[in-house]
């Protein structure tokens, strides 16, 4: 297997841990804090990098 093929997998683990720590932060921004760390954690973990 390629190193990007493994790489989706273990970005997608990084994202989803990224926003679970951070949820509590988010929580009390409301809907858009929420938001605004889903947009930031798929930007540094889980988009393609070029």
């Amino acid at each position: 297997m390629r190193v990007e093929e493994q790489r989706g997998p273990r970005d997608v683990a990084s994202a989803v841990l990224f926003r679970e720590i951070l949820k509590p932060l988010a929580r009390g921004l409301g809907p858009v804090g929420e938001i605004a760390l889903g947009t930031v954690a798929d930007e540094l973990f889980a988009r393609k990098r070029r």
